[in-house]
């Protein structure tokens, strides 16, 4: 039941994020905000790039390249050296993409259990732990996202 209500908040945050990421700014306010991901599951990278799909909501933050990836980062710490530590009890940092640890092209999702989320500068963020899949597999997890979008987050 708990894996559940995760990812039904999970989902409607994704969803909030993409969103508010997606909607046309006015000519004035249009500025093009990019950023940059490397993301390593059970000691190895499986993703890294830099991409224009950047969402932000408060101090949740999120970084995809379509279906192929997505980084979620909910309640990120809002001063540069603050460290926000995860426990079983909540999911800070989601991962949905294809082809990561699998090869076949599947959807693969993975909640946070245990790690650390970190503000390493106003512009970006780094975490590492211990992630589970949808069948309840554990597996480490690290990496960094970066955008310029994410220094208005105080």
């Amino acid at each position: 039941m708990k894996k559940s209500l995760i990812l039904i908040s999970f989902f409607v945050g994704i969803l909030s994020l993409m969103i508010s990421s997606c909607s046309k700014d006015s000519d004035e306010l249009k500025t093009d905000y990019s950023g940059t991901y490397i993301l390593n599951m059970d000691q190895v990278k499986v993703a890294e790039g830099t991409t224009k799909e950047v969402g932000m909501m408060g101090n949740n933050i999120s970084i995809s390249e379509g279906e192929n990836l997505s980084i979620g980062l909910f309640g990120v710490p809002a001063s540069v050296g603050e460290t926000y530590v995860l426990d079983e009890n909540d999911s800070p940092v989601s991962i949905i993409g294809k082809n990561l640890l699998l090869s076949d092209d599947s959807s693969e999702w993975y909640l946070s259990v245990s790690g650390s989320m970190t503000r390493v500068s106003s512009s970006k963020f780094s975490f590492e732990g211990v992630c589970e899949d949808l069948d309840g597999n554990s597996h480490s997890f690290n990496g960094e996202v970066e955008s310029d979008a994410f220094k208005l987050i105080n």
